[in-house]
């Protein structure tokens, strides 16, 4: 049982390299020094923009703002493929607060931040080859470091080798956090082992790779995900928030920019990923994403998504979260006015605000039964 993690981890660094299936370098870049926040306040400016070669140029800072554009076209080889955009800056520190950002927008619109921890953004499940791609940078170097690079490729990333991947690595992330004698730990490392067995790497991308792919997926998905994962021990409920200090290691601009860039991340994920949740307890941070990209209409935009993919109890949920954390500022605002209050007595106000808030879902068809508390069921007129 000794070094079998050590041994999983070799195997998931290799999926994570062959799940990249092709790459090719994005160049043609144009750079234009200045802090911009959309393209057309980019193309107003008066300063031009200039030719950026990737491949021999920097940029500078630290605390500088750059622009960078370019027209991809979608090579032969990507139609009907995955087609991600990789960005960086040849800086690997982990410290995503102080270092190298940016802000992708695709054909004029806001996709994904882009940081140390987020560094592929998924344009499309199905590339159309020929197609041109405007591709914008909002690009801020961070204040540690004076001199970078730029460095930009698509890529081909296989869902079957990543999801792998991924179901293998999230566990081994947790394996060192075990009791080394524990129950869970050796379960854990027993699924894992047999799950690495299962497959068959001798040459990557054939017949006999991917049937061994999809075998080990079922296994880890059935005996890890779905068998262990329904101990009692423990019962964890996950649900994604981002804290940004309004003003700490940087300015209230830099906050600004740092919210749209995080919001437009977890947005992108939304998309992606339709179960997927997330909250921010920060009313400040909602101001500011309300004036640079209109936040509210997207996330009606989202709750109309959930409802065209039939999860009706998810686009309720966010709906009615969203209101009611609104109405919980509004009435904090109506009874504070402009009183300084301390942090500690607004803490104290929105955790009673959240408390009290209350959820409610009707049954999203005639065969559906929802359980709730006795506070909020009505039976009607029950007889003995």
């Amino acid at each position: 049982m000794f070094f079998l993690d050590k041994r999983a981890q070799v195997i998931c660094d290799e999926l994570k390299k062959e799940a990249v299936k092709q790459r090719c370098p994005v160049t043609g870049w144009v750079c234009k020094a200045g802090n911009y926040v959309t393209p057309a306040e980019a193309d107003a400016a008066e300063a031009a923009f200039e030719p950026f070669d990737s491949r021999t140029m920097h940029w500078y800072g630290p605390d500088k703002h750059y622009w960078f554009r370019t027209d991809l076209q979608v090579p032969e080889s990507f139609d009907g493929k995955s087609l991600f955009l990789h960005v960086s800056s040849q800086i690997d520190e982990w410290d995503d607060g102080k270092n190298p950002q940016f802000l992708l927008f695709l054909n004029g619109a806001p996709v994904q931040g882009i940081d140390m921890n987020h560094r592929d953004v998924k344009l499309f499940s199905e590339a159309r080859a020929g197609e041109t791609l405007r591709l914008d940078l909002q690009s801020y170097t961070g204040t540690l470091h004076s001199e970078f690079c730029l460095i930009v490729e698509a890529r081909e990333i296989d869902p079957e080798i990543e999801g792998l991947y991924w179901d293998i690595q999230v566990p081994l992330q947790a394996f060192p956090r075990l009791e080394e004698d524990g129950r869970p730990r050796r379960e854990l490392v027993k699924v894992i082992n047999d799950t690495v067995n299962l497959l068959d790497l001798r040459r990557p991308y054939s017949e006999a790779y991917y049937a061994s792919i999809r075998e080990a997926r079922a296994y880890i998905g059935r005996h890890l995900y779905e068998e262990l994962g329904g101990w009692d021990e423990v019962s964890a409920t996950c649900i994604g928030h981002t804290h940004i200090d309004v003003a700490w290691w940087w300015t209230v601009a830099q906050t600004r920019e740092k919210v749209c860039r995080s919001f437009a991340t977890v947005l992108k994920l939304m998309d992606e990923y339709p179960s997927y949740r997330f909250m921010s307890s920060q009313p400040q941070l909602y101001a500011f994403l309300k004036e640079e990209f209109r936040i509210l209409e997207r996330i009606e935009e989202l709750t109309a998504r959930q409802q065209e993919l039939g999860l009706m109890e998810g686009a309720s949920e966010t709906a009615q979260i969203w209101n009611a954390v609104c109405g919980i500022f509004d009435q904090i605002v109506r009874v504070i006015g402009d009183r300084r209050i301390s942090n500690g007595m607004l803490r104290d106000l929105i955790r009673a605000g959240l408390e009290s808030m209350e959820i409610g879902l009707v049954p999203v068809s005639s065969d559906c039964v929802l359980l709730g508390t006795l506070q909020r069921t009505r039976p009607g007129r029950v007889r003995a």
